[in-house]
């Protein structure tokens, strides 16, 4: 198989995953299409149930990602706010998240990926993981999503 189709409503994660598979010498299309997120924190299941949808939507083999935003020790809510980054509102209010944040030493935190694969009859799950440190401090181009400037390692 020498070309997939992703599909995300986000250009700049197609971008980031056509610049990795060009590496390997496979082709990505685009297709700009908003799927449904299961209201669960389990990344696992949303994103095989994106994949189901994004099937059903163009017929032929597809894969798509999601990814979850871990914070070890947030309190009162260990590992938030996993899959709910966009609903948490975290990444929108930065310095509410560091104001929470404050007095909490154990900053450890990860970004994890899954990727999904669905030909239609079987589905193929692939992960990635960053682990780091959540800053005490907005660090990084105001220009860019906040999240990848928080946990760095």
């Amino acid at each position: 198989m020498e070309k997939l189709t992703y599909i995300t409503g986000n250009y700049g994660k197609y971008i980031s995953v056509k610049e990795k598979f060009e590496n390997a010498g496979i082709t990505i299309d685009y297709f700009k299409c908003d799927l449904e997120e299961p209201n669960v924190n389990d990344i696992k299941f949303i994103s095989k149930e994106k994949a189901r949808q994004a099937y059903e939507k163009i017929g032929s083999p597809v894969f798509v990602t999601d990814s979850g935003f871990f914070i070890e020790n947030y309190p009162n809510n260990p590992g938030y706010p996993g899959a709910f980054v966009k609903r948490s509102g975290i990444s929108s209010d930065i310095e509410k998240l560091l104001e929470t944040m404050k007095g909490v030493s154990n900053r450890s935190c990860y970004f994890l990926d899954c990727l999904t694969f669905f030909d239609g009859n079987e589905y193929y799950q692939f992960w990635g993981i960053s682990k780091g440190t959540l800053s005490s401090e907005v660090k990084g181009n105001e220009n860019k999503k906040a999240m990848v400037c928080l946990c760095s390692k």
